[in-house]
């Protein structure tokens, strides 16, 4: 009798693990961020640095020097400089973590 009170109490316990799950069906996936070398991801970049309230001199001067860049058609060289100021501004370092 205690075998089957166990059984039928783990089997209860499951159903809520068992039955489908419309929360998650309603939550929204996360954008697509594409990666890539383009004059887009270049543009992408500089309005994630604009919107960011805390901008320092270095991340100002990254940011103008990487949207110039990216307008004069030298797109990788504009997105390092960009992607280094959002390092900064997420991180707080330029190349390598801190130690």
């Amino acid at each position: 009798m205690i075998r089957f009170c166990s059984s039928l109490l783990l089997a209860l316990a499951m159903i809520p693990c068992m039955a489908p799950q419309k929360a998650c069906a309603q939550e929204e996936e996360p954008r697509t961020v594409i990666l890539s070398d383009t004059e887009a991801y270049c543009q992408d970049l500089g309005r994630m640095v604009s919107m960011h309230p805390r901008r320092g001199p270095e991340v100002e001067r990254l940011a103008a020097q990487g949207r110039e860049m990216c307008d004069r058609g030298e797109i990788r060289g504009g997105i390092l400089r960009l992607r280094q100021a959002v390092r900064i501004l997420n991180h707080g370092y330029r190349h390598e973590p801190p130690q």
